[in-house]
């Protein structure tokens, strides 16, 4: 019993995707959230990935952005 759910299990999970080039995708190495220092009630967010060069050099980009945190409650 245990091994068939392990073939049927198996079967499931390996499913036929389109595979994509890890070199087209932009995945997230780093994500960070702060205080900003200039308006005490904003933050700023800041997201980091890598992208990869056909010469095979990396090159590191970062964005950012701030916005004000409102909590409201029902």
């Amino acid at each position: 019993m245990k091994k068939l759910i392990t073939i049927c299990l198996s079967l499931l999970l390996s499913g036929c995707l389109d595979k994509e080039i890890i070199d087209d995708i932009n995945i997230e190495v780093g994500v960070g959230y702060d205080l900003a220092e200039e308006e005490k009630d904003k933050y700023r967010g800041t997201i980091l990935f890598q992208e990869f060069q056909p010469d095979e050099s990396v090159i590191n980009r970062t964005f950012s952005g701030m916005e004000s945190f409102v909590r409201t409650f029902f």
